[in-house]
Order: structure tokens, then C-alpha cells, then sequence
């Protein structure tokens, strides 16, 4: 990826929040897209995300004012952040690989901020806007492609564990290990998620689990169910998770159906915190 030009270098740092004085040396002129959000850019992204706190949470990460508009000033930060990100062309125009990127983001802001509604806007930003990933284009980081299902039949008659907060109402278009994993995208068996995503991805298990961690409940030494650590407050820890096709809840570790089984294992990757896969479509 080329390196920009110092004498343009200050205005590039200005519209993505960072200093001048880390910058390194030059661009090729045949990159100098980077800078040049295409005319249309705006009402390009207005009709692939309009809802304004969705568009604060990308301002957010780009660190510019958060309008809630597709201003100028966004526009021109989103170009420099594609450019800079290696996504061409960098002409300003919001694409899904664009909103995979900054729902993974999100993911892992949401461990430093002390709230979990960055996580739960990361859940927003798939559902609502790449609702129809094929299986095959999330990825392992080695590149194996995971393979995932669509929607599956919505059970009635499910009755929350008691303290259990509901978060999102009932669906059946993604499971919890869709939720930890794919973003919301699918439905993924434990099966994908023992042989493939957690040896490919780095996956080690911890005793002392930390706010963005994932808990594995096991019964009979097979997985049952995923979530993610939210609160490590007193002698509890808090998960959000997706009680299969059911509600996207928050709850106590221990407040969870029977039918999760009793052993619970927490797990941590250095090389990835938001565990959302590689999303390699456009």
C-alpha cells in the first residue's frame, strides 16, 4: 500500500484523527485516488445507509463530527480511511466489504469503551445491510472458507432464564455462534466453529476471562452454545448471547436453559478480538 506524500500528509492526518509526526514518506501519483471522493459519493451512501446513528458510529471511527449526515468532511474521511486500508478504489463510496470492516471495528471498540452498545451496533450494521452474505465469503485468517446456513424455523412457546435481558426479539437468520462469529450473518454448527474457525484462528482457552473473551457451554464434551463476555464485575460475568433462533440476550453466565449442559470454557484469540471471520466479498 503506498505511503502519502508529506506535503499532503497533514490534511490526510487531520481528517482521520492521527499525528503528522508518524508519518513516514511519499505517494505515488498513480495513488493519488485516495484523496478523491468521486462526486457522487454522498447520495451513494445515503441509499446504502441512511439511519443517522449508524452513520455517527462510522463518523465515530474515522473521527470526524458525528452530523449523522453524509457531509463532506465524512465522505473525504471515508475515502482516505479506504486508501489508506487498502480498499479500492478509494473514491468515498460505501461498499459491504467497507461495512464489514467497520462492524468488526465497532467489535472491538466496544471492549475498550466500557459499553456494549458498539457491539450491539456491529449486530445492526450486518443484519441490516449484508443480511445475504453467501456462505463461502467469511473467512478463516489462512483463508478457509467457513461454511454457514440461512434462516431456520423460529420455535414458540421459549420462556427466557429468569434475570435474562432481551436485547433483540426472536430470529431465526442467525444462531449464537452465527452471532459471535459471523456478525449476525448465518446460522454456523459447532462443527465449522471446532474444526475450523477456532484451530485456524488461534483460538486458546483462559481461566481468567476478560471483557471481549468468548464462553463455550458444553454438555457431554460437545459444544452447545457460544457467547461474549460483556462484564467481569464481582464474582459474576455477563454474556451476551443468541439462544438459538430465539432472543439476542444479556445474562449471567449461569442463566442459561438447561440444555447448554454445565461445563463452561472461555476462549481468547490475540489475532483477532472482534472474532468476526475475513469477509472477501465486495
Amino acid at each position: 500500500m503506498a505511503i502519502l506524500r508529506l506535503s499532503r500528509i497533514v490534511s490526510v492526518f487531520a481528517l482521520v484523527g492521527f499525528s503528522a509526526c508518524n508519518t513516514q514518506s511519499d505517494v505515488n501519483t498513480e495513488d493519488s485516488d485516495i484523496l478523491a471522493a468521486a462526486p457522487n459519493a454522498a447520495s451513494h451512501n445515503e441509499g446504502v445507509i441512511h439511519n443517522s446513528k449508524h452513520i455517527k458510529a462510522i463518523q465515530m471511527l474515522l473521527k470526524v463530527s458525528q452530523s449523522g449526515k453524509w457531509d463532506k468532511a465524512t465522505v473525504d474521511a471515508l475515502s482516505v480511511w479506504q486508501g489508506r486500508n487498502n480498499f479500492r478504489p478509494a473514491n468515498g463510496k460505501l461498499t459491504k466489504s467497507n461495512i464489514w470492516s467497520f462492524a468488526s471495528l465497532l467489535r472491538t471498540n466496544f471492549i475498550s469503551s466500557g459499553s456494549t452498545a458498539p457491539l450491539l451496533t456491529a449486530l445492526e450494521f450486518v443484519t441490516f445491510y449484508m443480511s445475504t452474505v453467501p456462505s463461502g465469503q467469511l473467512r478463516t485468517r489462512d483463508g478457509t472458507p467457513v461454511t454457514f446456513t440461512g434462516s431456520i424455523r423460529v420455535p414458540g412457546g421459549y420462556v427466557l432464564p429468569v434475570g435474562a435481558q432481551e436485547l433483540q426479539s426472536k430470529s431465526g437468520s442467525y444462531n449464537c455462534h452465527g452471532f459471535v462469529f459471523l456478525g449476525g450473518a448465518g446460522n454456523l454448527s459447532a462443527t465449522e466453529l471446532t474444526s475450523i474457525v477456532f484451530p485456524k484462528n488461534g483460538y486458546q482457552k483462559t481461566s481468567n476471562p476478560q471483557v471481549g473473551d468468548v464462553i463455550i457451554y458444553k454438555k457431554n464434551g460437545a459444544i452447545e452454545h457460544s457467547g461474549i463476555v460483556v462484564s467481569t464485575a464481582g464474582s459474576s460475568r455477563t454474556i451476551i448471547s443468541k439462544f438459538g433462533p430465539n432472543q439476542l440476550v444479556q445474562h449471567d453466565s449461569l442463566a442459561v436453559p438447561a440444555s447448554y449442559g454445565t461445563t463452561i470454557e472461555y476462549y481468547r484469540t490475540d489475532k483477532n478480538r472482534s472474532h468476526l471471520l475475513s469477509y472477501t466479498g465486495n
